[in-house]
């Protein structure tokens, strides 16, 4: 049977074949077939979109989840607008932690971060439109309060200490585990926020091809959308804060999966890395139980995975960039709206182009997992000046020619009205700035760019 696509290194015959690896077992079957059926025609490809906001006073103080007119009597306010509500114990009489409506999901984050989603679109003009009701809807229910909506990669001016734990005992349990596991678990959940974007895939190949791509982009990206310039309370230490944090946070379910660069990695390989690396919560009758350092090989009936059980195995790990029935593309910033649109044309420019996603694809040949740590450590220490060349074959000497050359192709792959999204972005790197640098330049007490 021909695997390619799907792992090359496994095979599905139980008996002794002469391979060095485990046979694929009925856990790594349901796993690959999960990720198939992802798998869309290109006409039906869509783009997701997730962005995490931060509500703060206007000094930029943190507001915490619980008290008289904290994020929870937010969520209160909105809910009339709203068809569903998600509690933190699943029942009516429990606190509020999400609303659902056609149009707009709104979930909260560990730190009571608020994480607003989309349907599903095509163009970066419908997501605008999107974007535009989202925000205008929840700057009403702030007038009067005093608060503001920020859009940066960590919260501006509470300490990690003093910031709220959102009442979820999935967060309790991960909150305890990232205590231990690295230097910045407790900012990790309290204080950062980001802007991801989901891309689709036609097939196996077209599937992989895309992952790889993405985290060999991961430390460009994570320059180019730094928009985190203070932290636990001062100034941040240095360029892409947020980027530093999810570094130093957890090695066995953060960064990149491992074996993303190898020759023949796939669906199995993913599913391989997220069944033997212990999980930190597992769920058992719809209830968070403490895995205790176990594999979901170990907690799991393997023959009994449900789509249920796979979601929630695969929504463990914490990587750049991962793989559910989609891509799912995770290093950037929270943004302001002007910047964030830009990253969503970025995207759609640079992996729903034929020959761009080749192109990408190619950069990366002979990497391994060590690559992207040091990529990120080098541009952290040296920004858009960072020589590239001999990571990013073709296209320029520094950081700042790779990103110019990368929104050159993607302002070629779009219509030009997609592609006038990007000019934020070519601003940036023209001037090599960041958004932190802009955002430092005007001040936490000031509004921001779209408020």
């Amino acid at each position: 049977m021909d695997m390619v696509g799907f792992g090359t290194d496994y095979c599905t015959d139980t008996a002794d074949c002469g391979h060095t690896t485990p046979p694929l077992s009925p856990g790594l079957d349901a796993f690959v077939r999960h990720f198939a059926s992802g798998a869309k025609s290109p006409d039906a490809f869509r783009l997701g979109f997730e962005l995490e906001q931060l509500i703060t006073t206007a000094r930029g103080e943190y507001v915490p989840y619980g008290g008289g007119v904290g994020i929870e009597a937010l969520l209160q306010r909105l809910r009339p607008r709203y068809r569903e509500t998600i509690t933190n114990d699943g029942t009516a009489d429990g606190r509020v932690i999400g609303l659902i409506r056609a149009d707009a999901i709104i979930t909260l984050e560990p730190g009571a971060q608020f994480e607003y989603s989309p349907p599903p679109f095509t163009s970066v003009d419908e997501m605008r439109l999107h974007l535009t009701h989202f925000n205008a809807e929840v700057n009403e229910v702030l007038r009067g309060t005093g608060y503001l909506r920020r859009q940066l990669g960590y919260q501006p001016l509470a300490r990690v200490d003093d910031i709220e734990l959102l009442p979820k005992e999935r967060y309790r349990l991960m909150d305890a585990h990232f205590q231990t596991s690295g230097r910045y678990g407790r900012n990790m959940m309290r204080g950062t926020a980001s802007t991801q974007v989901i891309v689709d895939y036609s097939d196996p190949a077209d599937a992989i091809r895309k992952l790889r791509a993405a985290c060999a982009l991961t430390p460009l990206l994570g320059l180019l959308t730094d928009n985190s310039p203070w932290f636990e309370g001062g100034d941040a230490p240095g360029r892409m804060m947020r980027t530093r944090i999810w570094a130093d946070l957890d090695p066995d379910r953060c960064g990149l999966v491992p074996g993303v660069f190898d020759a023949g990695f796939g669906f199995a390989d993913y599913a391989r890395a997220v069944l033997t690396h212990p999980l930190v919560v597992y769920m058992a009758d719809g209830v968070a139980h403490d895995a205790r350092g176990r594999t979901a090989a170990e907690l799991y009936d393997l023959d009994g995975l449900s789509g249920t059980d796979i979601d929630h195995i695969l929504s463990m790990f914490f990587y750049d960039v991962r793989l559910r029935k989609y891509v799912e593309i995770r290093p950037a910033d929270s943004l302001p709206m002007p910047y964030a649109l830009a990253y969503v044309a970025l995207i759609k420019g640079l992996f729903y182009d034929a020959e761009n996603l080749e192109r990408l694809d190619g950069l990366c040949a002979g990497w391994n997992d060590d690559t992207v740590p040091e990529i990120k450590a080098a541009l952290i220490a040296d920004g858009y000046d960072t020589p590239i060349a001999h990571w990013y074959p073709g296209v320029g000497r520094t950081a700042a020619d790779a990103l110019a050359e990368l929104l050159g192709c993607a302002r070629r792959a779009l219509a030009a009205d997609e592609a006038a999204y990007l000019d934020v972005f070519d601003a940036l790197v023209r001037t090599r700035t960041t958004p932190a640098q802009i955002a430092h330049r005007r001040g936490v007490v000031l509004p921001l760019l779209d408020q």
